[in-house]
């Protein structure tokens, strides 16, 4: 059996932050944006309606550059925290069987947890975010025009 990782752990726990931020499961409201993305990002997913940014976002990260800074570390303009303190992990037998590095983690009983400092940096391709905002924003203009056409002329336009 593989002994885990620092980094095996950060990877996966990374790639399941990022899977629940595409799934919804992080709230992108104006007081996260505000909050934890950087100053582009964050200009750019207030443009649109709360319920259209997981899915704006969806194509713009690429879970390869995220990573852990295990402290403060400066928000990029690019970029956004995903809030965590740390990684727990079940186990069973030995801790030293089961990590590589057992001092990396703090052990208590079958659960081990790895300090990842604030949580998770995500740089965002910001030219990808940008066409893909100023698509959902043309889309709804687009909506709202063909909205008001059927209205005064009395038909549905679909």
């Amino acid at each position: 059996m593989e002994k885990l990782t620092r980094e095996m752990a950060e990877r996966e726990e990374a790639a399941n932050m990022i899977d629940a931020l595409h799934d919804g499961s992080f709230e992108l409201t104006g007081e996260f944006l505000t909050k934890y993305a950087g100053d582009a990002v964050g200009a750019l997913l207030l443009a649109v309606k709360p319920r259209d940014r997981a899915y704006v976002l969806s194509s713009t990260i690429d879970e390869g550059r995220a990573y852990f800074p295990g402290g403060i570390a400066e928000l990029p303009a690019d970029g956004f925290w995903l809030p965590s303190g740390e990684i727990e992990v079940q186990f069973e037998g030995e801790a030293s069987d089961c990590f590589a590095d057992v001092d990396d983690w703090t052990i208590h009983s079958d659960l081990a947890y790895l300090y990842t400092g604030y949580g998770l940096v995500v740089p965002v391709d910001l030219a990808v975010l940008s066409a893909n905002v100023s698509a959902i924003l043309s889309d709804s203009k687009k909506a709202v025009q063909e909205t008001r056409v059927s209205h005064l002329l009395g038909v549905k336009v679909d």
